[in-house]
């Protein structure tokens, strides 16, 4: 297309816009022909359309009437100081842009009006007695008359406006905008009914006073402003609330905060006497007056919050959250009787009060010099327990249960209080102590899980104690106490840099790792119910007395048999690595095996007894590879009888074995 064409386009469209998007200025040319529709009464004989501003000034004085041929939209409407007639709807009518009036007469009639704005700085305006619509700001100035017309104001759109009432009466209004927040001037009261909504997802910012009975539910941004006010409502539901002046809800019930709660420095909130629920995040700002008014507040967040209390006092709190909670160094919290503080975790930086036993399920961080926690009989958290370095910890008097880790920071200190600290891993997966070297009154474990014993740990279990209820533990610090060490546990393992102090005997119902150097010497009892290992680098003084063993022995390490005897009591067992007893023994109670390792040796310094039960029910003696010899040494006495024995290599004192089997591949024996 040549540029002279294409010019020629672009200035036809820009005509095109000019015409459809023009000034209609009322000029009365139909003369008793008031309505909209006719098109003489316009300048330039064109009725408006939807595009178009319309503008009623002096030039003609006479009424004007929407009638219903008119299409019933506008872009804006301006009524200049000049015009003295009356604008009356007989129709629906829509203002995409602003109305303003600045003398004259408007009246809605019975039919529904939408405005993008409306201010009116004079004349006389009576909304409609149906619904009058406004999306953006309200302003009535004094000098105005404005006539609710007993109809409904309804605020709505997704814009934020202000409106400002020069104290005008209303019949009825309603918040439906969606979005923005709408600003109640402090020249407005607004009568909202029963039980309304202030706002269907956009905010209010209350500068003036809202009216109306029943809850009033704010789903969106309440802020209560200094120089607002609620009136007549007994309940209140919103969202994320701000009190900037000074409100009582002493007889509100219901009254809910869903998400963020807000008292601004220098504001007062007086809560209910009932209960004052919050969602989210609970702050009381500088200089702020919080009265709880001897009600109870619950905290029910799903999500992570946290409270800021400016160290204002409250009555009862009530922890019902899933969302972990932060409690600000300046807050103190009365629980009550046997509290719960819900199955959410929480970072403890204020104080905790209340009687009974406390329980917490998640983790509980204590950041606080003064946590309050002893004020309680007993604490059981239901999960890990951490002091942070600036934490100083006072046990409860009774039990302190952690059932996931335990940490204790450096810098951090821990008064046990005469009191139990219980380890009981509920769970299945590894828990790890970590100690920092603070000092136990008493320590229990009665856990189902794994239990991983820090080298700075040294914990005191008393006399006679038993250890775990069907979990394992793995210790790399030390257990200390009197008597016997009973483990109730499928596995123990003593870790290289762990210890056992003050013990006489081991009754172990599970197996028994070493991966230490261990002395059970003095030991009158050490039994061992299950698998009984010896790692590399672990070594083991044996007792001088005997030692029981039901599983499988296996010496990875160091073995020093101490001139005692060592009694293997299980059913189908196995020996392997190489190992020195003084005196062995195996007697059966039915037909069982005894494996050994094939090319390792076992040497028998003293006696050596191995029997089966019965001619019919033998043990057998076999290599743990077929065909491979198994090695036995030593020159004491030797008793075999019902035995079948294989692949046997024995080069210390012949055996005659008693009623038994050779089933090949022996040396050493006679049958």
């Amino acid at each position: 297309m040549a540029r002279a064409g294409v010019v020629g386009v672009l200035l036809s469209l820009l005509v095109a816009a000019d015409a459809s998007a023009a000034t209609r200025t009322w000029d009365g040319g139909c003369g008793v022909d008031t309505k909209w529709s006719c098109a003489a009464n316009w300048s330039e004989d064109v009725d408006p359309g939807k595009e178009d501003a319309v503008v009623f000034a002096g030039t003609a004085t006479g009424n004007s009437t929407v009638d219903s041929s008119f299409a019933g939209s506008v872009a804006s409407v301006r009524i200049k100081a000049g015009y003295t007639g009356t604008i009356t709807l007989a129709r629906s009518l829509q203002v995409f842009g602003p109305f303003t009036q600045l003398g004259g007469a408007f009246t809605g009639a019975d039919k529904s009006l939408t405005l993008k704005g409306l201010n009116v700085r004079d004349g006389s305006f009576t909304a409609s007695s149906g619904t009058t619509s406004i999306s953006g700001a309200l302003k009535i100035s004094e000098e105005a008359t404005f006539d609710a017309n007993e109809g409904t104001i309804d605020f709505n759109g997704t814009s934020s406006a202000t409106l400002s009432c020069a104290e005008a009466s209303f019949e009825d209004v309603v918040f439906t905008h969606t979005g923005g927040t709408k600003t109640v001037g402090p020249n407005c009261s607004l009568p909202l009914g029963n039980d309304p909504s202030a706002g269907s997802g956009g905010g209010v910012r209350l500068k003036g006073e809202l009216t109306g009975t029943g809850t009033i539910t704010a789903f969106k941004k309440l802020i209560l402003g200094e120089t607002g006010e609620l009136s007549g409502f007994s309940g209140l539901q919103a969202s994320t609330m701000i009190v900037e002046g000074t409100y009582d809800f002493g007889e509100y019930a219901p009254f809910t905060v869903a998400s963020d709660f807000i008292v601004g420095p220098g504001a007062s909130f007086t809560a209910p006497t009932e209960n004052a629920t919050f969602g989210k995040n609970f702050t009381i700002g500088s200089g702020a007056t919080f009265d709880a008014n001897e009600g109870t507040v619950r905290f029910t967040s799903k999500s992570p919050f946290a409270l800021a209390c400016d160290g204002e006092a409250f009555a009862s709190v009530v922890f019902e959250s899933i969302g972990q909670k932060t409690i600000g160094s300046d807050c103190t919290l009365p629980l009550g009787t046997d509290p719960s503080l819900g199955p959410g975790g929480m970072v403890l930086n204020g104080t905790l009060s209340g009687t009974g036993e406390l329980s917490q399920t998640g983790l509980l961080e204590i950041g606080s010099s003064d946590p309050g926690l002893d004020s309680f009989t007993d604490v059981f958290v239901k999960g890990s327990l951490v002091l942070t370095p600036e934490a100083e910890f006072t046990a409860p008097e009774g039990t302190l249960t952690v059932t996931g880790h335990f940490t204790v920071a450096a810098g951090a200190t821990f008064d046990a209080n005469e009191g139990t600290v219980d380890f009981d891993a509920l769970y299945r997966t590894s828990r790890t102590l970590t100690c920092g070297g603070v000092v136990f009154n008493q320590v229990v474990f009665t856990n189902g899980g794994r239990q991983i014993v820090g080298e700075d740990c040294t914990l005191p279990l008393g006399e006679n104690p038993t250890l775990g209820d069907g979990g394992e533990i793995e210790l790399n610090g030390t257990l200390t106490g009197t008597g016997t060490l009973t483990v109730d546990s499928p596995r123990l393992t003593l870790g290289a840099t762990g210890g056992l102090s003050g013990f006489s005997g081991l009754l172990g119902n599970g197996a028994l790792k070493v991966a230490g150097a261990y002395d059970f010497g003095e030991y009158a009892l050490f039994s061992v119910g299950g698998d009984f290992t010896i790692a590399g680098g672990g070594e083991v003084v044996a007792p001088e007395g005997s030692a029981e063993f039901a599983g499988d022995f296996a010496n990875g390490g160091s073995f020093d048999a101490n001139g005692g005897s060592v009694l293997l009591v299980g059913g189908d067992q196995a020996l392997s690595g190489s190992t020195t007893f003084e005196d062995l023994t195996k007697i059966a109670v039915e037909a069982e095996k005894l494996t050994f390792a094939a090319g390792a040796t076992q040497t028998v310094e003293g006696a050596l007894t191995l029997e089966g039960f019965s001619a019919g029910e033998r043990l057998s003696l076999v290599s743990s590879t077929s065909g491979t010899k198994w090695n036995l040494a030593g020159v004491g006495s030797r008793t075999a009888k019902w035995l079948s024995v294989k692949d046997s290599n024995n080069t210390g004192t012949e055996i005659e074995a008693v009623e038994s089997v050779d089933a090949g591949g022996n040396i050493g024996w006679s049958f």
